[in-house]
């Protein structure tokens, strides 16, 4: 869970508190996070799930400053067609200096492929590096973050608008939208091998 102000807030399906995912995502208002400025990463393991009194192991936490969009100028990142790359990118965005940095923005095809999950982490390894959990990260999916047998379950690594990975967002003073078209060819084509629905 994540801990802000004493609340928890926890990454759950309709009350169910998941444990079984090694990746979490936790929603919280923007204004609550801007407003604490910190927030605190709370993990156990769970070596079972019995129906009756699981057992947790000892919580291990991280706290982490958190830095809103200032009201002056803001510098933002955009990285895109990385390809897998971690380190390149993460000195690029590193252009503003340390904590000159204000809004990262992943704009798609991070990894080469969805083809595994290490493919899929890629851009959490380069936000890692790069906002280091201090500042916001935008995530705009790439034709590329479709290709592979981890496509299917990318919403499970980034924001999306529930099963959408196009949405509107708002950051401060800064609105935006997040556009996605899915691949750049027909879903007919046979590369796709008829498991392509972007026109949907």
């Amino acid at each position: 869970w994540v801990l802000i102000d004493g609340v928890r807030y926890t990454d759950n399906f309709g009350g169910v508190v998941r444990s079984s995912s090694k990746m979490h995502k936790v929603y919280v208002k923007q204004e609550i996070l801007d407003k604490a400025k910190k927030y605190t990463v709370v993990l156990a393991l769970i070596p079972e799930r019995p129906a009756y009194f699981p057992k947790t192991t000892e919580t291990f936490e991280k706290e982490y400053s958190f830095r809103p969009l200032p009201s002056g100028d803001i510098h933002a990142y955009m990285l895109a067609d990385t390809h897998s790359k971690v380190d390149e990118p993460a000195r690029a965005a590193g252009y503003f200096g340390e904590d000159g940095l204000d809004l990262l923005i992943m704009g798609g095809d991070n990894g080469n492929t969805a083809d595994d999950e290490e493919s899929v982490l890629t851009m959490a390894k380069i936000a890692a590096v790069v906002a280091k959990g201090e500042i916001p990260v935008v995530y705009v999916r790439g034709n590329h973050d479709n290709r592979g047998a981890y496509a299917e379950f990318l919403a499970e690594y980034v924001s999306t608008d529930g099963v959408k990975p196009y949405f509107p967002i708002k950051l401060g003073r800064v609105f935006g939208i997040v556009l996605d078209a899915g691949e750049d060819k027909l879903d007919s084509l046979d590369a796709y091998g008829d498991i392509a629905d972007y026109t949907e």
